[in-house]
């Protein structure tokens, strides 16, 4: 029942143009910083740290960045 509700919200998010679901952490300008800081040599625990995220959240939306520019191309 509850995924019912769920798929319904989402459903009218997007009909009102949102996108439903939760909000992204790592907003591009903050991957901008941290993409920059990468080709400068420093530590991801460093570049974590200076934009607010942990570790793994730095990861995942690098990883996604990295995705999304080659369905791009």
């Amino acid at each position: 029942m509850w995924l019912r509700f769920g798929v319904a919200g989402l459903a009218a998010a997007r009909a009102s143009g949102g996108l439903g679901g939760r909000r992204l952490l790592v907003i591009a300008e903050k991957l901008a910083v941290a993409r920059r800081m990468l080709s400068e040599g420093r530590g991801k625990a460093l570049i974590a740290r200076t934009i607010g995220v942990s570790r793994p959240t730095l990861y995942a939306h690098l990883a996604a960045a990295v995705d999304v520019a080659e369905v791009v191309v």
